[in-house]
């Protein structure tokens, strides 16, 4: 297999990354340039982020790079350079702003991506249509859900883009737009309409078609027409601003489709011009719209993203890239960029002339003395000055391991023969709040009251408050005491009678029993009672409630976020040099309290969960050492601390854990002593050094100040790095 290196670049044109960030979207494509045109060759689609959650971002923009590498031919090396489109929002003042550039810096660290720079979406599109369509005059409007991006373009050249909220007229946000920037009449005829769903811009269009501008106070020669750039118009525009600046490339190739409605002409002041009064009016516009230059895609240092030296992503090359605004006529390159070399290789060698040799006098020595000290910076330039990184790619060995040790939280040192290790308790104390609807049921109402008459025969009686009163199964009480004189007999005519108030026992409609109903008084044979009218006032009624269940679920659901909520935590007080065996299972609840109990009527029931939660940390290197120990690993290969995970458990004894280690095993390498045998070497013999590695899969070498036409690595062992790397 051949180094990547030494491969010419005519035989397989480099592929390239194209990022397109949007408010709340982003969209991917991977290209290259071909007899100075830039070709699409793959598109990852549209994904949709959280905006303000930058996670959210470098989940979107990973699942549409990745769905663009699947298009890839087998044979083909997946880019590492990228292109950024973004949206106006992202600029302040042709700076990016602060909060979108650690957007950037996390997804060029989290997707080991070299950003190469950035190029705003309009922009882009303007440099697109001119390389199509010559010097274009257009009000190009950029339709997401809450806003519009309107710039108003005149000769092949951006007057300004504004950004205007949404209402029920698109219409009316254009011309508002239009009424921010310079004014000039009359504004071009062409309004073009893009978005990262193109098939959502249809109603756009015939929205705008309708328009009557004169009332919305614009002026236009003639009703304009309404264009839709197809669906990934976008990318396909800033990947062509990065190719112009890769190799030169001139125009899209297959082009742009625009999908087009034709005006509805109505006459206007213009049919009534002559050619010589419509000819003075452009020129007035050409004078009130002055030529503003932009630039299409802006300088990315590495350092601006968050990189420095000795900080770069596994087996990628940075360099400062600067992609200037791709004008009607190529403008040389800058002088830290070669077109002919490899993108990562850094700054090109300043370019020397020999000085012209005169013959007579002292001219003639002059000129030998020039070229010769010329020729001695050349060859110390060639000698001293290139440098390479070379990533050797394996196929590793997956390895797990079981293993039983002990933690000594207290610290100490390490005994492998003990398989004890010193740990560290951290702490975490964290209150979460959780709410859910009741399921349960209670019934609820008021009691039935009313007023009877007691009748007592023989002495006189005195009834407590309090006494039951019953009417078959109904059970009532009385509400204050009284007194029943005596009576004169059951026959009696004239028996004493005495009124008194009495209250249901229970809820209810069934308490409100009619009139002439006998009570009894417990189990007085003498007294009773009976009401004149019927008793009123009760009512029932069932409503939801809190449930046993209602609380169970919900501090289930408490404890389960406040042990994900401290996970997240431990993960800041952590190390990347250490690892966490515990899952904080062991959880001390100091203040749970709940917004109702059981019983109570209510539609929704609240938890309070405080909790602390203990982990035990140990540090990564002691427990490779416990690992290695174990004597496992096959001869020859060593394994990978950074990818070593385990999953451990308390055993039957206090500060005994029983895990599982798992991990990757990679061939072992000596770099220095690869080094000393390909420095210097050709093409072919350092292939032939490298792949004697174990499970040598591929090499890559990224060079810095490669010279033309000689394919050896550099003569300087310490000029030369190596990583072995194990291949996704």
């Amino acid at each position: 297999m051949d180094l990547p290196i030494f491969k010419k670049q005519e035989e397989r044109p480099e592929h390239f990354w194209t990022l397109v960030i949007g408010r709340n979207w982003v969209d991917s494509g991977i290209w290259q340039v071909t007899n100075q045109k830039t070709k699409v060759v793959a598109r990852g689609g549209t994904a949709v982020y959280q905006e303000g959650d930058i996670s959210s971002v470098v989940e979107a923009a990973d699942g549409s790079l990745s769905n663009a590498a699947t298009t890839l031919a087998e044979d083909a090396v997946e880019p590492s350079k990228v292109v950024f489109g973004l949206s106006p929002i992202f600029l302040d003042n042709g700076e990016i702003r602060k909060e979108y550039m650690e957007v950037l810096k996390k997804l060029s660290k989290e997707l080991e991506l070299n950003p190469a720079g950035f190029v705003v979406i309009p922009e882009a599109i303007i440099h697109l249509l001119k390389s199509q369509e010559g010097l274009t005059n257009a009000i190009l409007v950029g339709i997401t859900e809450e806003n519009l991006e309107i710039s108003l373009v005149q000769s092949g050249k951006n007057i300004g883009t504004v950004e205007v909220g949404r209402s029920m007229s698109v219409g009316s946000d254009i011309a508002e737009g239009l009424a921010r920037m310079p004014q000039g009449v009359p504004y071009p005829t062409r309004i073009l309409l893009y978005d990262h769903k193109a098939a959502d811009l249809e109603e756009a269009q015939q929205s705008l078609l309708n328009v009557d501008w004169e009332k919305q106070g614009i002026t236009f020669l003639h009703t304009p027409r309404v264009d839709i750039l197809e669906d990934g118009a976008i990318v396909s525009a800033v990947s062509l601003a990065g190719g112009a600046e890769v190799a030169g490339a001139t125009s899209l190739e297959g082009g742009l489709a625009v999908s087009s409605r034709p005006a509805k002409i109505a006459p206007t002041f213009a049919e009534e011009l002559s050619s010589e009064e419509v000819k003075e009016i452009l020129e007035e516009k050409e004078e009130n719209f002055p030529a503003v230059e932009h630039a299409n895609v802006t300088t990315v240092r590495p350092e601006e993203l968050g990189f420095s030296e000795g900080n770069q992503p596994p087996a990628r090359s940075m360099q400062t890239a600067y992609m200037p605004p791709p004008p009607p006529q190529p403008l040389p390159l800058p002088t830290s960029f070669s077109a002919r070399s490899k993108f990562g290789s850094g700054r090109k060698l300043p370019t020397f002339r020999l000085p012209r040799l005169t013959f007579g006098g002292v001219g003639p020595i002059i000129g030998v003395i020039l070229g010769l000290a010329l020729l001695v910076l050349i060859g110390f330039a060639y000698w001293y000055l290139p440098s390479a990184k070379v990533s050797v790619y394996v196929s590793p060995k997956s390895f797990n391991q079981n293993l039983s040790f002990s933690v000594d939280p207290g610290g100490g040192s390490l005994d492998v023969p003990g398989k004890k290790t010193p740990g560290r308790y951290v702490e975490i104390e964290k209150t979460v709040n959780r709410e859910k609807g009741t399921t349960g049921s209670v019934e609820v109402g008021d009691k039935a009251t009313g007023q009877i008459t007691i009748s007592t025969v023989g002495p006189a009686v005195i009834i407590t408050k309090g006494t039951v009163l019953s009417a078959g199964t109904l059970k009532f009480t009385l509400d204050k005491d009284i007194k029943v004189a005596s009576g004169s007999g059951p026959s009696d005519p004239g028996r004493n009678v005495e009124p008194a108030s009495v209250t249901a026992a229970s809820i209810g409609t069934d308490y409100n029993v009619a009139a002439s109903t006998i009570f009894k008084i417990g189990k007085s044979q003498t007294t009773d009672a009976k009401n004149e009218k019927a008793f009123s006032g009760g009512t029932s009624r069932e409503v939801s409630a809190v449930s046993v269940n209602d609380l169970q679920d919900l501090l289930t659901q408490a404890q389960t976020e406040l042990k994900s909520q401290a996970k997240e935590a431990i993960a800041s007080q952590v190390s990347s040099d250490e690892i966490v065996i515990t899952d904080g299972t062991d959880a001390a609840i100091p203040k749970k309290d709940y917004s109702a109990k059981i019983g109570e009527e209510a539609k929704t029931v609240s938890l309070d969960l405080t909790g602390k939660l203990k982990y035990i940390v140990i540090n990564r290197s002691d427990l490779v050492k416990l690992v290695e120990a174990q004597g496992q690993i096959p001869e020859g290969f060593a394994l990978s601390p950074d990818k070593l995970t385990i999953d451990a458990k308390s055993g039957s004894t206090a500060g005994i854990y029983e895990a599982n280690a798992q991990t990757t095993l990679l061939p072992k390498v000596d770099p220095q002593k690869l080094i000393g045998k390909i420095a210097g070497k050709s093409a072919q013999k350092a292939h032939d050094v490298l792949s004697a590695t174990p499970g040598f899969v591929k090499a890559e070498v990224f060079t810095k100040y490669k010279f033309p036409l000689i394919g050896t690595l550099p003569h300087i062992k310490r000029k030369i790095s190596i990583e072995v790397v194990a291949e996704q």
